[in-house]
């Protein structure tokens, strides 16, 4: 007879299967952000947040932070960038939206600044807890024939994200919770006709409540997007493989440049 243990990593296992399914639909999506922290899956790397690292900009035309509510918010306990930081080499401010999906911003412009626009703001409003915020962010950014394959994980991605920093299964979260995150970088090439490969760095932090300790990733993300002319957007395509992505690195550090990153401006 199977032992309490081995019963318990046996449903770790499914729970990961299930998972890794998702990721295999989109993996640029919220759902390979997930799968990063939760398991180091494809397309992206991660690492932990460097408590000295410069402020992260705030993106032009996207939220520069997202809390567990999908309300935008500035990522708390972020110090300035210290005389010993390194300027990026390049930066890039991304286009504004041209409309709303309810909160999320879409129509972005036909070019490549407005592809890795599409993908910042996927990433930004991706992280949530909310099951409802992330269907809306599934509908809202992936291939019409994916959208609702996608949005059927909502409720198992987010128990995952609230797992794996400690906030309750379901329900509001406690006093002093949250979950952000901000882009700091970005890099794209074109993959062909109206498709572009872009890469995303950000930082996510998290507090499981108000007496705790926050928690910081740094994570990179790589997925392809497309040109969807009836819907004059860009959406994400659905992911047959693990994609080349840069080393998830600090902005400010000669390592951000040597990865090939480009900052995103500040928002004026």
């Amino acid at each position: 007879m199977p032992t309490a243990r081995e019963i318990s990593e046996a449903a770790a296992r499914r729970t990961r299967r299930a998972l890794a399914a998702a990721v295999a639909l989109l993996a640029v999506t919220v759902t390979a952000t997930v799968w990063l922290l939760v398991a180091g899956g494809p397309s992206g790397t991660t690492a932990p947040a460097d408590p000295a690292s410069p402020a992260p900009r705030q993106p032009s035309g996207v939220p520069a932070g997202v809390d567990a509510t999908g309300d935008p918010a500035a990522i708390p306990g972020q110090p300035a960038a210290g005389p010993a930081a390194v300027p990026p080499a390049r930066s890039v401010r991304l286009p504004a939206p041209g409309g709303l999906a309810g909160e999320l911003p879409i129509q972005f412009p036909h070019t490549e600044e407005g592809a890795a626009a599409t993908a910042v703001a996927a990433l930004a409003y991706g992280w949530t807890v909310d099951p409802q915020v992330w269907a809306a962010v599934a509908r809202t950014y992936t291939m019409p024939g994916q959208a609702e394959q996608m949005a059927v994980q909502a409720e198992l991605v987010t128990a995952l994200t609230r797992q794996r920093f400690g906030l309750p299964q379901d329900g509001p979260l406690p006093a002093g919770a949250y979950l952000k995150v901000r882009a700091t970088g970005v890099q794209w090439q074109p993959s062909g006709g109206d498709r572009l490969r872009v890469s995303v760095l950000a930082e996510v932090t998290a507090r499981a409540g108000q007496a705790l300790p926050e928690r910081s990733y740094l994570t990179s993300i790589t997925g392809e997007l497309v040109w969807l002319e009836r819907a004059g957007d860009w959406r994400m395509l659905p992911s047959t493989g693990a994609l080349p992505t840069p080393p998830a690195v600090r902005l400010g550090t000669a390592e951000f440049n040597t990865a090939g990153w480009a900052a995103i401006e500040e928002q004026r």
